[in-house]
């Protein structure tokens, strides 16, 4: 799938954005997953091309973002994600948390983690908990 992708654009609930290119990335998932890990179809989010998902995985590949671009993430809270193919076509994904009305007064998405395992940076976004974490990013 990743070598369909063009690049990768976050956005935050502040307004801010961040477009990643493909070749920083050395695995991506984003799915809509139940309470035991089993994928479940996509929801429309109610806006115009647009889906809602619950689980996002990123490991960036060795190097590709230094410690200050990783924490864009660590200070902004992940709004949606969308997703632009070579084709031009683009995808975009609300992320579940952020739509919760019960999270306005949250300082930090807490379904939004960050890792550093050796050299690479991960993030990875769950309603979920997720057991054996560092196998994810293997």
């Amino acid at each position: 799938m990743l070598s369909k992708i063009n690049n990768i654009t976050v956005f935050f609930e502040q307004g801010e954005k961040l477009t990643i290119p493909a070749d920083y990335i050395k695995k991506f998932y984003i799915s809509n997953i139940n309470k035991n890990g089993d994928e479940i179809p996509y929801e429309e989010s109610g806006i115009t091309n647009k889906l809602i998902a619950n689980f996002v995985m990123i490991l960036f590949n060795d190097n590709t973002l230094n410690q200050n671009e990783f924490k864009i993430f660590k200070d902004n809270n992940i709004y949606s994600i969308a997703i632009k193919f070579k084709s031009s076509k683009t995808i975009t994904f609300i992320i579940t948390s952020a739509i919760s009305p019960f999270l306005n007064n949250m300082e930090h998405n807490m379904y939004q983690k960050e890792y550093i395992f050796n050299n690479s940076k991960a993030l990875l976004i769950s309603e979920y908990r997720v057991k054996n974490i560092t196998s994810l990013f293997i």
